[in-house]
């Protein structure tokens, strides 16, 4: 009888521990993977380094255990400490702390640093907050978001928007031909000239204008490649600026990660000519359980994830990963 007690309690805990870890999965927390730092908000995951300091003294890392207290799965010793510092940088608030969770794509939290301390740039980090669905109005945000996108028409809003087309790709009249496409198409003022140095890669640099306003002029111009670049030096004065390299000789990979030897995803992104690489997971999550198309990125990348994700059609998700570098990874099971 004992016996059979044990056993229905330890499957009633079980299961209570599953349901908890079901239910955490849509809240706001911090969580601790190997040796890397990721807090889950409001549905972005963003990474913390694990020397940041959330307070004058105290390191990210030096609230975690470490030894024979993190064999023994106590991961924090002092947890209201740790949630009441995270929750000066996170206004709808951290409420858990879990352990060896695997994010899908996470973003690099901004960071300053005064001496030989690293610290969260608080004023670049309020501007994503800011930009970011809060608490409740999470849910009726990303409802919205379709509609919001469709009531923002580049034709109308680029109109009378200063721009500069600088040329580094040394072929006569590029910059000039791209300027006077944009001029016919949206209206806007451009000025051509040639960059202050060779490059192949294509650049924006985005000061005033929306992301849906830098995706039309980014979609119009043709390129295939594009790279965010910030640099307050490089005409100042202009709204946004487009310096041309060559996607001729630009080497930058795509790979599609699929089940089998093929993708029917190949044939929409070719010319982007991607590798196809035959896998059962990414990342720890199996691709048979994927129903989406996935276009995984770095930040700098976003404009050429969009286009990817533009050629490849309906119902791509696009997901930022600060560890991915010079590449696009497109996770696709067929």
């Amino acid at each position: 009888m004992k016996k059979i007690l044990l056993v229905m309690i330890s499957l009633l805990f079980f299961i209570s521990c599953f349901e908890n870890t079901e239910t955490l999965k849509s809240e706001n927390r911090i969580f601790r993977t190997g040796d890397k730092y990721y807090v889950y908000y409001n549905g972005n995951t963003f990474e913390l380094p694990k020397d940041l300091y959330l307070t004058k003294t105290k390191k990210v890392e030096q609230y975690f255990t470490t030894g024979i207290l993190k064999q023994l799965n106590i991961g924090v010793l002092n947890k209201a400490e740790l949630l009441n510092d995270l929750n000066k940088y996170f206004p709808s608030g951290i409420k858990y702390i879990t352990e060896n969770e695997q994010p899908v794509g996470s973003v690099s939290i901004p960071v300053t640093t005064v001496g030989s301390e690293k610290h969260v740039d608080s004023i670049k980090f309020e501007k994503i907050i800011v930009a970011l669905p809060q608490g409740n109005d999470k849910g009726r945000a990303e409802e919205e978001k379709e509609e919001t996108v469709v009531n923002i028409n580049p034709e109308e809003t680029l109109k009378g928007k200063k721009i500069e087309v600088l040329n580094a790709n040394g072929i006569d009249g590029f910059a000039k031909n791209i300027g006077e496409k944009l001029k016919a198409k949206f209206g806007l003022e451009y000025n051509a000239e040639n960059y202050t140095k060779p490059e192949v890669m294509n650049y924006v640099v985005v000061r005033k204008l929306n992301e849906t306003e830098v995706e039309a002029i980014v979609s119009e111009t043709g390129l295939k490649y594009v790279k965010v670049f910030e640099d307050n030096n490089v005409k100042p004065e202009a709204d946004f600026i487009i310096i041309t390299g060559n996607d001729a000789q630009i080497n930058f990979p795509v790979e599609i990660l699929t089940l089998g030897n093929e993708s029917a995803v190949s044939e929409k992104i070719q010319g982007y000519k991607p590798k196809t690489v035959k896998t059962s997971e990414f990342k720890g999550e199996k691709l048979d359980s994927i129903n989406d198309i996935k276009v995984i990125y770095n930040p700098a990348d976003i404009y050429t994830a969009k286009l990817i994700a533009k050629s490849i059609g309906g119902g791509v998700k696009l997901i930022a990963d600060n560890e991915i570098n010079g590449k696009i990874t497109v996770i696709s099971k067929n």
